[in-house]
Protein backbone atom coordinates (compact mmCIF):
# COMPACT_ATOMS: atom_id res chain seq x y z
CA UNK A 1 0.00 0.00 0.00
CA UNK A 2 2.83 2.37 0.99
CA UNK A 3 4.46 1.79 -2.59
CA UNK A 4 1.26 2.29 -4.11
CA UNK A 5 0.76 5.75 -2.25
CA UNK A 6 4.25 7.06 -3.00
CA UNK A 7 3.64 6.03 -6.89
CA UNK A 8 0.58 8.12 -6.39
CA UNK A 9 2.41 11.16 -4.99
CA UNK A 10 5.20 11.30 -7.44
CA UNK A 11 3.48 10.94 -10.74
CA UNK A 12 0.54 12.70 -9.58
CA UNK A 13 0.84 15.25 -12.69
CA UNK A 14 1.20 12.67 -14.93
CA UNK A 15 -1.61 10.24 -13.52
CA UNK A 16 -4.24 13.88 -14.07
CA UNK A 17 -2.51 13.88 -17.31
CA UNK A 18 -3.66 10.09 -17.73
CA UNK A 19 -7.35 10.51 -16.66
CA UNK A 20 -7.85 13.47 -19.13
CA UNK A 21 -6.69 11.50 -21.92
CA UNK A 22 -8.07 8.73 -21.21
CA UNK A 23 -11.81 10.51 -21.10
CA UNK A 24 -10.54 11.90 -24.67
CA UNK A 25 -9.87 8.24 -25.67
CA UNK A 26 -13.47 7.13 -24.29
CA UNK A 27 -15.25 10.21 -25.84
CA UNK A 28 -13.35 9.55 -29.09
CA UNK A 29 -14.95 5.80 -29.23
CA UNK A 30 -18.31 6.38 -28.15
CA UNK A 31 -18.13 9.66 -31.29
CA UNK A 32 -16.22 7.14 -34.10
CA UNK A 33 -17.88 4.17 -35.52
CA UNK A 34 -14.52 2.31 -36.87
CA UNK A 35 -14.28 0.21 -39.09
CA UNK A 36 -10.89 -1.94 -37.54
CA UNK A 37 -12.23 -1.44 -33.91
CA UNK A 38 -15.63 -3.51 -34.54
CA UNK A 39 -13.63 -6.14 -36.66
CA UNK A 40 -11.66 -6.52 -33.54
CA UNK A 41 -14.77 -6.77 -31.26
CA UNK A 42 -16.04 -9.38 -33.81
CA UNK A 43 -13.20 -11.55 -33.77
CA UNK A 44 -12.93 -11.39 -29.55
CA UNK A 45 -16.73 -12.59 -30.13
CA UNK A 46 -15.76 -15.56 -32.19
CA UNK A 47 -13.10 -16.64 -30.56
CA UNK A 48 -14.84 -16.76 -26.88
CA UNK A 49 -17.73 -18.75 -29.09
CA UNK A 50 -20.20 -15.63 -29.25
CA UNK A 51 -19.62 -14.54 -32.89
CA UNK A 52 -19.87 -16.12 -36.42
CA UNK A 53 -17.53 -13.49 -37.88
CA UNK A 54 -13.72 -13.77 -37.96
CA UNK A 55 -10.68 -12.29 -39.88
CA UNK A 56 -7.49 -14.28 -40.24
CA UNK A 57 -5.43 -11.26 -40.87
CA UNK A 58 -6.28 -9.54 -37.56
CA UNK A 59 -3.17 -9.92 -34.87
CA UNK A 60 -4.87 -11.60 -31.75
CA UNK A 61 -4.10 -9.61 -28.84
CA UNK A 62 -6.77 -7.22 -28.62
CA UNK A 63 -9.95 -9.56 -29.36
CA UNK A 64 -8.26 -12.05 -26.22
CA UNK A 65 -8.45 -8.60 -24.02
CA UNK A 66 -11.93 -7.75 -25.24
CA UNK A 67 -12.89 -11.10 -24.62
CA UNK A 68 -11.83 -11.11 -20.94
CA UNK A 69 -13.02 -7.46 -20.49
CA UNK A 70 -16.26 -9.33 -21.88
CA UNK A 71 -17.27 -10.46 -18.29
CA UNK A 72 -18.36 -6.94 -17.67
CA UNK A 73 -20.54 -7.30 -20.89
CA UNK A 74 -19.84 -6.63 -24.39
CA UNK A 75 -20.70 -3.13 -24.33
CA UNK A 76 -18.77 -2.20 -21.97
CA UNK A 77 -15.83 -4.24 -22.86
CA UNK A 78 -14.34 -2.02 -25.51
CA UNK A 79 -14.60 0.92 -23.02
CA UNK A 80 -12.19 -0.92 -19.98
CA UNK A 81 -10.29 -1.73 -22.77
CA UNK A 82 -9.50 1.56 -23.35
CA UNK A 83 -9.04 2.12 -19.93
CA UNK A 84 -6.74 -0.12 -19.34
CA UNK A 85 -4.62 0.54 -22.72
CA UNK A 86 -3.93 4.33 -21.55
CA UNK A 87 -2.75 3.24 -18.39
CA UNK A 88 -0.93 1.30 -19.21
CA UNK A 89 1.03 3.66 -22.48
CA UNK A 90 1.27 5.75 -18.39
CA UNK A 91 3.16 3.10 -16.86
CA UNK A 92 5.50 2.03 -19.74
CA UNK A 93 6.53 5.43 -20.21
CA UNK A 94 7.53 5.78 -16.75
CA UNK A 95 9.46 2.16 -16.86
CA UNK A 96 11.13 3.07 -19.99
CA UNK A 97 12.38 6.96 -18.42
CA UNK A 98 13.61 4.98 -15.70
CA UNK A 99 15.61 3.12 -17.70
CA UNK A 100 17.00 5.11 -20.10
CA UNK A 101 17.15 8.41 -17.45
CA UNK A 102 15.26 10.55 -18.45
CA UNK A 103 12.44 13.23 -17.38
CA UNK A 104 9.50 10.84 -16.94
CA UNK A 105 7.34 14.11 -16.82
CA UNK A 106 8.68 15.67 -19.89
CA UNK A 107 8.66 12.18 -21.44
CA UNK A 108 4.85 11.20 -20.82
CA UNK A 109 3.36 14.34 -21.57
CA UNK A 110 5.61 15.34 -24.42
CA UNK A 111 4.17 11.77 -26.05
CA UNK A 112 0.75 13.11 -26.10
CA UNK A 113 0.68 14.20 -29.29
CA UNK A 114 -2.18 15.40 -31.44
CA UNK A 115 -1.05 12.24 -33.35
CA UNK A 116 -0.90 9.71 -30.38
CA UNK A 117 -4.27 11.22 -29.29
CA UNK A 118 -6.36 10.77 -32.88
CA UNK A 119 -4.83 7.94 -33.85
CA UNK A 120 -3.55 5.97 -30.85
CA UNK A 121 -7.10 3.80 -29.91
CA UNK A 122 -9.12 4.60 -33.02
CA UNK A 123 -8.02 1.78 -34.42
CA UNK A 124 -7.40 -0.45 -31.49
CA UNK A 125 -4.05 -1.48 -31.43
CA UNK A 126 -1.38 1.68 -31.95
CA UNK A 127 -1.19 2.72 -28.26
CA UNK A 128 -1.38 -0.89 -26.91
CA UNK A 129 1.76 -1.97 -29.23
CA UNK A 130 3.20 0.99 -28.43
CA UNK A 131 3.59 0.49 -24.74
CA UNK A 132 4.55 -3.05 -24.84
CA UNK A 133 7.48 -2.16 -27.07
CA UNK A 134 8.21 0.47 -24.29
CA UNK A 135 8.35 -2.33 -22.00
CA UNK A 136 10.49 -4.15 -24.11
CA UNK A 137 12.84 -1.30 -24.10
CA UNK A 138 12.10 -0.81 -20.15
CA UNK A 139 13.26 -4.43 -19.54
CA UNK A 140 16.10 -4.82 -22.04
CA UNK A 141 18.38 -7.79 -20.91
CA UNK A 142 15.78 -9.32 -18.91
CA UNK A 143 13.77 -12.18 -19.57
CA UNK A 144 10.27 -10.11 -19.35
CA UNK A 145 11.61 -7.80 -22.68
CA UNK A 146 11.19 -10.87 -24.90
CA UNK A 147 8.02 -11.19 -23.61
CA UNK A 148 6.94 -7.98 -24.04
CA UNK A 149 8.20 -8.12 -27.33
CA UNK A 150 6.30 -11.11 -28.17
CA UNK A 151 2.71 -9.55 -26.85
CA UNK A 152 3.79 -7.02 -29.12
CA UNK A 153 4.64 -9.18 -31.68
CA UNK A 154 0.79 -10.17 -31.16
CA UNK A 155 -0.97 -6.65 -30.97
CA UNK A 156 0.95 -5.77 -34.22
CA UNK A 157 2.79 -7.77 -36.61
CA UNK A 158 4.47 -4.88 -37.63
CA UNK A 159 6.61 -4.84 -34.26
CA UNK A 160 8.77 -7.81 -36.16
CA UNK A 161 10.72 -4.59 -37.72
CA UNK A 162 12.15 -4.02 -34.23
CA UNK A 163 14.19 -7.33 -34.27
CA UNK A 164 17.07 -6.15 -35.18
CA UNK A 165 17.60 -4.25 -31.79
CA UNK A 166 17.73 -7.26 -29.56
CA UNK A 167 21.38 -7.12 -31.66
CA UNK A 168 22.25 -4.47 -28.66
CA UNK A 169 22.03 -7.49 -26.24
CA UNK A 170 25.30 -8.33 -27.72
CA UNK A 171 25.45 -12.07 -26.09
CA UNK A 172 24.90 -14.96 -28.35
CA UNK A 173 23.52 -16.56 -25.28
CA UNK A 174 20.87 -13.80 -24.22
CA UNK A 175 19.77 -13.11 -28.00
CA UNK A 176 19.51 -17.11 -28.17
CA UNK A 177 17.47 -16.86 -25.16
CA UNK A 178 15.32 -13.83 -26.31
CA UNK A 179 14.20 -15.72 -29.52
CA UNK A 180 13.23 -18.59 -27.53
CA UNK A 181 11.47 -16.90 -25.57
CA UNK A 182 9.48 -15.26 -28.04
CA UNK A 183 8.48 -18.09 -29.85
CA UNK A 184 7.04 -19.55 -26.62
CA UNK A 185 5.17 -16.37 -26.00
CA UNK A 186 3.77 -16.69 -29.41
CA UNK A 187 3.46 -20.27 -29.65
CA UNK A 188 -0.12 -20.59 -28.54
CA UNK A 189 -1.49 -18.20 -31.28
CA UNK A 190 0.39 -20.55 -33.88
CA UNK A 191 -0.75 -23.69 -31.90
CA UNK A 192 -4.25 -22.14 -32.52
CA UNK A 193 -3.77 -21.78 -36.64
CA UNK A 194 -2.46 -25.00 -36.60
CA UNK A 195 -5.58 -26.65 -35.12
CA UNK A 196 -8.11 -24.60 -36.72
CA UNK A 197 -6.52 -24.62 -40.45
CA UNK A 198 -3.72 -26.70 -41.15
CA UNK A 199 -1.16 -23.71 -41.16
CA UNK A 200 0.23 -22.54 -37.95
CA UNK A 201 0.79 -19.04 -40.10
CA UNK A 202 -2.50 -18.38 -41.45
CA UNK A 203 -2.77 -15.21 -39.83
CA UNK A 204 0.63 -13.70 -40.55
CA UNK A 205 0.03 -14.63 -43.88
CA UNK A 206 -3.03 -13.67 -44.30
CA UNK A 207 -2.23 -9.68 -42.80
CA UNK A 208 1.08 -9.86 -45.04
CA UNK A 209 -1.03 -10.96 -48.07
CA UNK A 210 -3.78 -8.65 -47.89
CA UNK A 211 -1.43 -5.56 -46.49
CA UNK A 212 1.70 -6.45 -48.63
CA UNK A 213 1.99 -9.08 -51.04
CA UNK A 214 -0.79 -8.30 -52.98
CA UNK A 215 -0.98 -4.81 -53.19
CA UNK A 216 2.48 -4.77 -55.08
CA UNK A 217 1.14 -3.18 -57.85
CA UNK A 218 1.04 0.01 -55.99
CA UNK A 219 3.71 2.39 -55.70
CA UNK A 220 2.95 5.24 -53.29
CA UNK A 221 4.81 7.82 -52.71
CA UNK A 222 6.48 8.92 -49.12
CA UNK A 223 3.37 11.18 -48.04
CA UNK A 224 6.01 13.94 -46.95
CA UNK A 225 3.22 16.41 -45.50
CA UNK A 226 1.11 13.59 -43.37
CA UNK A 227 4.43 12.66 -42.04
CA UNK A 228 4.93 16.31 -40.99
CA UNK A 229 1.62 17.12 -39.74
CA UNK A 230 1.50 13.92 -37.70
CA UNK A 231 4.93 14.37 -35.62
CA UNK A 232 4.44 18.21 -35.91
CA UNK A 233 6.67 19.39 -32.98
CA UNK A 234 8.44 15.93 -32.11
CA UNK A 235 9.69 16.54 -34.72
CA UNK A 236 11.07 20.06 -34.14
CA UNK A 237 12.31 18.78 -30.72
CA UNK A 238 13.67 16.08 -32.27
CA UNK A 239 15.87 17.82 -34.01
CA UNK A 240 17.18 19.91 -30.97
CA UNK A 241 17.69 17.19 -28.91
CA UNK A 242 19.67 15.42 -31.51
CA UNK A 243 21.69 17.68 -32.51
CA UNK A 244 22.30 18.53 -28.35
CA UNK A 245 23.53 14.66 -28.08
CA UNK A 246 25.43 14.10 -31.15
CA UNK A 247 28.89 14.42 -29.25
CA UNK A 248 28.35 12.45 -26.50
CA UNK A 249 25.88 9.45 -28.15
CA UNK A 250 25.66 6.58 -25.62
CA UNK A 251 24.34 2.88 -26.38
CA UNK A 252 20.54 4.19 -25.42
CA UNK A 253 20.50 6.96 -27.63
CA UNK A 254 21.89 4.08 -31.04
CA UNK A 255 19.07 2.12 -30.15
CA UNK A 256 16.78 5.03 -30.50
CA UNK A 257 18.38 5.66 -33.73
CA UNK A 258 17.94 2.79 -35.42
CA UNK A 259 14.32 2.39 -34.46
CA UNK A 260 13.63 5.11 -36.05
CA UNK A 261 15.75 3.52 -39.00
CA UNK A 262 13.74 0.47 -39.09
CA UNK A 263 10.44 1.96 -38.94
CA UNK A 264 11.49 4.33 -41.52
CA UNK A 265 12.53 0.69 -43.88
CA UNK A 266 9.23 -1.14 -42.44
CA UNK A 267 6.36 1.71 -44.01
CA UNK A 268 8.43 1.91 -47.23
CA UNK A 269 7.83 -1.27 -47.96
CA UNK A 270 4.11 -1.24 -47.42
CA UNK A 271 2.65 -0.41 -50.88
CA UNK A 272 -0.41 2.01 -49.45
CA UNK A 273 1.08 4.85 -47.77
CA UNK A 274 -1.10 7.41 -47.68
CA UNK A 275 -3.59 6.09 -45.71
CA UNK A 276 -1.35 4.31 -43.76
CA UNK A 277 0.62 7.30 -41.89
CA UNK A 278 -0.61 5.32 -38.44
CA UNK A 279 2.17 2.50 -39.36
CA UNK A 280 4.92 5.00 -38.12
CA UNK A 281 3.11 5.26 -34.90
CA UNK A 282 6.78 3.87 -33.47
CA UNK A 283 8.43 6.63 -34.36
CA UNK A 284 6.98 8.56 -31.39
CA UNK A 285 9.23 6.57 -28.89
CA UNK A 286 12.32 7.83 -30.60
CA UNK A 287 11.25 11.19 -31.26
CA UNK A 288 9.75 11.88 -27.77
CA UNK A 289 13.13 10.37 -26.29
CA UNK A 290 15.22 12.64 -28.11
CA UNK A 291 13.08 15.57 -27.35
CA UNK A 292 13.04 15.16 -23.42
CA UNK A 293 16.97 16.40 -23.60
CA UNK A 294 15.47 19.63 -25.75
CA UNK A 295 12.82 20.73 -22.98
CA UNK A 296 14.81 19.44 -19.92
CA UNK A 297 15.47 22.78 -18.26
CA UNK A 298 11.73 23.73 -18.96
CA UNK A 299 9.78 23.70 -16.31
CA UNK A 300 6.76 20.94 -16.39
CA UNK A 301 3.81 22.96 -15.65
CA UNK A 302 4.68 24.53 -19.00
CA UNK A 303 4.68 20.81 -20.57
CA UNK A 304 1.14 20.54 -18.62
CA UNK A 305 -0.31 23.61 -20.14
CA UNK A 306 1.18 22.73 -24.28
CA UNK A 307 -0.31 18.92 -23.45
CA UNK A 308 -3.68 20.56 -21.94
CA UNK A 309 -3.69 22.91 -25.02
CA UNK A 310 -2.99 19.63 -27.82
CA UNK A 311 -5.97 17.76 -25.81
CA UNK A 312 -8.26 20.23 -26.30
CA UNK A 313 -7.33 20.84 -30.04
CA UNK A 314 -7.85 17.30 -30.18
CA UNK A 315 -11.82 16.77 -28.59
CA UNK A 316 -12.47 19.87 -30.93
CA UNK A 317 -11.18 17.80 -34.60
CA UNK A 318 -12.63 14.49 -33.15
CA UNK A 319 -15.91 16.57 -32.17
CA UNK A 320 -16.39 18.20 -36.00
CA UNK A 321 -15.22 14.30 -37.37
CA UNK A 322 -18.16 12.78 -39.59
CA UNK A 323 -18.57 9.16 -38.44
CA UNK A 324 -21.15 6.95 -39.48
CA UNK A 325 -23.80 5.87 -37.13
CA UNK A 326 -25.48 1.79 -37.25
CA UNK A 327 -28.66 3.02 -37.58
CA UNK A 328 -27.82 4.02 -41.47
CA UNK A 329 -27.06 0.06 -41.58
CA UNK A 330 -29.96 -0.98 -39.70
CA UNK A 331 -32.57 0.39 -42.14
CA UNK A 332 -31.10 -2.38 -44.66
CA UNK A 333 -31.74 -5.51 -42.39
CA UNK A 334 -35.59 -6.04 -43.16
CA UNK A 335 -34.82 -6.86 -46.81
CA UNK A 336 -32.30 -9.10 -45.70
CA UNK A 337 -34.25 -11.69 -43.86
CA UNK A 338 -32.12 -15.20 -44.08
CA UNK A 339 -30.44 -14.78 -47.02
CA UNK A 340 -26.67 -15.14 -47.84
CA UNK A 341 -25.98 -11.67 -48.47
CA UNK A 342 -22.61 -9.68 -49.90
CA UNK A 343 -21.94 -5.75 -49.14
CA UNK A 344 -19.49 -3.29 -49.09
CA UNK A 345 -20.02 -2.64 -45.43
CA UNK A 346 -20.17 -5.81 -44.92
CA UNK A 347 -18.41 -5.22 -40.87
CA UNK A 348 -20.68 -3.50 -39.98
CA UNK A 349 -23.87 -5.44 -41.37
CA UNK A 350 -21.99 -8.05 -39.01
CA UNK A 351 -21.68 -6.06 -35.80
CA UNK A 352 -25.34 -5.71 -36.10
CA UNK A 353 -25.68 -9.85 -36.02
CA UNK A 354 -26.51 -10.30 -39.91
CA UNK A 355 -24.40 -13.03 -41.31
CA UNK A 356 -22.46 -11.02 -44.33
CA UNK A 357 -19.39 -11.66 -46.65
CA UNK A 358 -17.17 -9.35 -47.85
CA UNK A 359 -17.79 -7.09 -51.31
CA UNK A 360 -17.72 -9.16 -54.44
CA UNK A 361 -16.27 -8.72 -57.67
CA UNK A 362 -18.27 -7.05 -60.47
CA UNK A 363 -17.96 -10.39 -62.66
CA UNK A 364 -19.12 -12.39 -59.79
CA UNK A 365 -22.60 -10.62 -59.41
CA UNK A 366 -24.41 -12.57 -61.94
CA UNK A 367 -23.55 -15.84 -60.41
CA UNK A 368 -24.20 -15.10 -57.15
CA UNK A 369 -27.99 -13.52 -57.42
CA UNK A 370 -28.31 -16.27 -59.59
CA UNK A 371 -28.04 -18.76 -56.65
CA UNK A 372 -29.89 -16.73 -54.70
CA UNK A 373 -27.68 -14.34 -52.80
CA UNK A 374 -28.30 -10.72 -52.12
CA UNK A 375 -25.73 -8.03 -53.09
CA UNK A 376 -26.33 -4.98 -50.86
CA UNK A 377 -24.33 -1.80 -52.00
CA UNK A 378 -24.38 1.26 -49.53
CA UNK A 379 -23.33 4.55 -51.83
CA UNK A 380 -21.21 6.42 -48.84
CA UNK A 381 -18.33 3.72 -49.94
CA UNK A 382 -17.36 3.86 -53.72
CA UNK A 383 -14.26 2.20 -53.67
CA UNK A 384 -15.73 0.00 -56.47
CA UNK A 385 -17.09 2.53 -58.48
CA UNK A 386 -19.72 0.42 -60.23
CA UNK A 387 -22.12 1.06 -57.56
CA UNK A 388 -22.91 4.07 -59.46
CA UNK A 389 -22.78 2.49 -63.02
CA UNK A 390 -26.30 2.46 -63.85
CA UNK A 391 -25.31 0.66 -67.60
CA UNK A 392 -23.80 -2.17 -65.63
CA UNK A 393 -26.74 -2.34 -62.72
CA UNK A 394 -29.56 -2.04 -65.30
CA UNK A 395 -29.77 -6.11 -66.40
CA UNK A 396 -29.31 -7.10 -62.63
CA UNK A 397 -32.35 -8.13 -60.18
CA UNK A 398 -33.16 -4.85 -57.53
CA UNK A 399 -34.90 -5.58 -54.57
CA UNK A 400 -34.75 -2.33 -53.25
CA UNK A 401 -32.72 1.34 -54.03
CA UNK A 402 -33.15 4.50 -52.25
CA UNK A 403 -30.46 7.63 -51.29
CA UNK A 404 -28.29 5.05 -49.18
CA UNK A 405 -28.13 2.04 -50.37
CA UNK A 406 -28.95 -0.51 -53.48
CA UNK A 407 -30.41 -3.91 -52.72
CA UNK A 408 -29.79 -6.69 -55.56
CA UNK A 409 -31.51 -9.85 -55.56
CA UNK A 410 -34.08 -12.49 -56.93
CA UNK A 411 -37.09 -12.54 -54.81
CA UNK A 412 -38.09 -16.18 -55.79
CA UNK A 413 -35.32 -17.09 -54.73
CA UNK A 414 -33.26 -17.20 -51.41
CA UNK A 415 -29.99 -19.25 -50.74
CA UNK A 416 -29.59 -19.04 -46.92
CA UNK A 417 -26.50 -17.74 -44.44
CA UNK A 418 -23.57 -19.41 -43.55
CA UNK A 419 -23.35 -20.45 -40.19
CA UNK A 420 -20.40 -18.41 -39.82
CA UNK A 421 -17.53 -16.46 -41.85
CA UNK A 422 -14.48 -17.23 -41.27
CA UNK A 423 -12.71 -18.36 -44.14
CA UNK A 424 -9.42 -16.19 -44.66
CA UNK A 425 -8.44 -13.51 -47.33
CA UNK A 426 -6.29 -15.57 -49.05
CA UNK A 427 -8.22 -18.89 -49.59
CA UNK A 428 -11.39 -16.12 -50.28
CA UNK A 429 -8.92 -14.59 -52.80
CA UNK A 430 -7.94 -17.91 -54.75
CA UNK A 431 -11.36 -19.13 -54.93
CA UNK A 432 -12.24 -15.51 -56.51
CA UNK A 433 -9.84 -15.56 -58.81
CA UNK A 434 -10.69 -19.22 -60.09
CA UNK A 435 -14.33 -18.21 -60.45
CA UNK A 436 -13.62 -15.11 -62.37
CA UNK A 437 -10.53 -15.57 -64.21
CA UNK A 438 -10.43 -19.34 -64.65
CA UNK A 439 -6.92 -19.86 -62.78
CA UNK A 440 -5.82 -21.45 -59.89
CA UNK A 441 -3.28 -18.96 -57.29
CA UNK A 442 -0.44 -20.18 -55.33
CA UNK A 443 -1.23 -19.30 -51.52
CA UNK A 444 1.22 -21.66 -49.96
CA UNK A 445 3.50 -19.74 -47.02
CA UNK A 446 6.42 -19.73 -49.53
CA UNK A 447 5.03 -17.95 -52.48
CA UNK A 448 3.09 -15.62 -49.82
CA UNK A 449 6.36 -14.14 -48.20
CA UNK A 450 8.54 -15.23 -51.08
CA UNK A 451 7.27 -15.83 -54.10
CA UNK A 452 9.16 -18.77 -54.71
CA UNK A 453 9.81 -21.90 -53.22
CA UNK A 454 13.11 -22.17 -50.78
CA UNK A 455 14.93 -25.35 -50.29
CA UNK A 456 14.45 -26.89 -47.03
CA UNK A 457 12.25 -24.71 -45.46
CA UNK A 458 9.16 -24.79 -47.87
Amino acid sequence: MNKLNNFLKENKILIIACIFTTIFFLYQHYKILNWDFITYILNAKYLFLQGNYFEWARDPSMPFLLGIFSIFTWKLSPYIYIIFVSFLHLYSSIKLSEKFDINKNIYYLISLSPFLLIEGLKNGTELLALSLIQLFLAYFNTNLSSIFFGLAFLTRYTSISLLPLILFLKNPKKIATFLIIFLIVISPWLIFNYIKTGNALLSIADSYALNIRFRDYIKEPFPLLDFLVAFNYLLFFFIIGFFKKIKKLNKNDFIMLLMILLTLIAFYKIPVKSSTIRYLFFLIIPLTYFSVYALQKIKKQFIFILFVIILIISFIITFNTYTDRLENYKQALPYLGNCSTYSNNWVYLNYLGKNTNPDLYREQFKSKLNKGDRILMFYNNLENLYIKNETFLKDLPMIVKNDKFILLGNKSKCNLDEEKIDTSYVINRQSTILEVYNYTEDISNCYIFFEKKIPLIC
